[in-house]
């Protein structure tokens, strides 16, 4: 917690301090903190951990999004927080993935954007709210993106800190901002997660997935960058699968088939998500070397839209991408 410093010209000599009781007394010695900032930096505290769980001790970069938007709104408008705060509890609900696991990036901004259409706040002011949560956020060196919590320990999507730890540095960034010290432009609420934010934006990318429909159907291999069936991942020597950055967010599993059209019968394996890498794509782990399933495969994804994607694998022991 920051604590303001005192100005020597303006303090009051201990010696001739007013006598009586530290509740009387509007400074206690030793404390450089006016009860001015305590009650703030109280105020700040209390807020965060309700957004973020009272019970929690570790919280990742996209929790403390969600939970810096709440409090950039209480700024503004309590009326609005509160709104914001009862879409966030109901989003994290509907938006969940099929494991469970809940990008807390993508529920901030679209429990922003029902605030904007409810009329609670304009969208200019949401779109600097939006840009100010996403810098206070970061936890780890890579700036230009916000990463979960899930994951091992060596999982490169992944940024956590302890909760004091979180809190000492979300304070310090937030008031840089409210000092006019960092002078941040707004940022849309349109830009698809796991964006590098410093890099070519999604919306003029021109990829299908950011602004339209997937691509269904089979697809082609697309090179580097795109589609890779891995046979054997360094992180354990099993198969990996990762998909092309425009199924980032939109899909809800991926499954190994024998053939098409995929059904129960075809299924071989489902994957198990591991978090996105590797240029925004998202990663799927599979319990064997791709080798051991064999020849003549299919690696379907299962959208969200309720639509499916597929890739014919014609080596599983091959790199195919």
């Amino acid at each position: 917690m920051e604590t303001s410093s005192v100005d020597p010209l303006n303090t009051v000599p201990p010696a001739v301090q007013p006598i009586g009781t530290a509740e009387n007394n509007q400074t206690t010695q030793g404390s450089t903190e006016t009860p001015n900032s305590t009650s703030a930096s109280d105020e700040f505290g209390a807020l965060m951990r309700k957004a973020l769980g009272e019970t929690k001790s570790e919280v990742s970069e996209e929790e403390l999004f969600a939970a810096v938007i709440q409090q950039r709104l209480q700024k503004e408008n309590a009326e609005a927080a509160s709104f914001y705060e009862s879409q966030v509890n109901t989003l994290k609900q509907s938006m969940a993935r099929w494991d469970g696991k809940v990008s807390m990036e993508d529920v901030g901004k679209a429990a922003l954007k029902a605030t904007v259409a409810a009329g609670m706040i304009d969208g200019a002011k949401a779109e600097i709210i939006n840009a100010q949560s996403f810098q206070a956020a970061q936890l780890d060196d890579n700036i230009n993106a916000l990463y979960d919590g899930y994951g091992g320990a060596d999982d490169p999507t992944r940024a956590v800190a302890s909760m004091e730890d979180a809190m000492a540095k979300i304070k310090l960034a937030l008031d840089g901002i409210d000092s006019g010290k960092s002078e941040i432009a707004g940022m849309s609420l349109d830009v698809a997660s796991n964006t590098v934010h410093g890099s070519l934006g999604y919306e003029s990318s021109g990829i299908l997935g950011l602004g339209g429909p997937l691509p269904t159907g089979p697809q082609s291999l697309d090179g580097a960058d795109g589609f890779l069936w891995k046979p054997e991942s360094e992180k354990n020597g099993k198969l990996v699968v990762i998909l092309p950055e425009m199924f980032t967010g939109m899909v809800n599993n991926v499954e190994i088939h024998r053939a098409l059209p995929a059904t129960e019968e075809t299924k071989v394996e489902e994957g198990q998500y591991s978090g996105v890498g590797n240029g925004g794509r998202e990663h799927f782990r599979f319990s064997q070397s791709g080798g051991s399933y064999g020849d003549n495969l299919y690696l379907v994804s299962q959208n969200a839209d309720g639509t499916t994607s597929s890739w014919e694998i014609r080596d599983g022991g091959a790199r195919n991408d």
